[in-house]
């Protein structure tokens, strides 16, 4: 990996934006992007009638 030198007024738009990633790298990127994302599961509570007596 190597970081570019500083370049002062540099047109950013002109500069490869690509780099080399493993897929597997990839793929765990965009499932936690999706995870990041996705809405709140609703969580489900427990009433007296759903409760097991033993």
């Amino acid at each position: 990996m190597s970081i570019k030198e500083e370049a002062p007024g540099a047109d950013l738009l002109t500069l490869p934006r690509t780099i080399a990633m493993p897929l597997i790298t990839l793929g765990a990127t965009i499932a936690a992007l999706v995870k990041a994302t996705a809405p709140p599961v609703p969580t489900r509570t427990l009433t007296s009638r759903h409760k097991r007596w033993h």
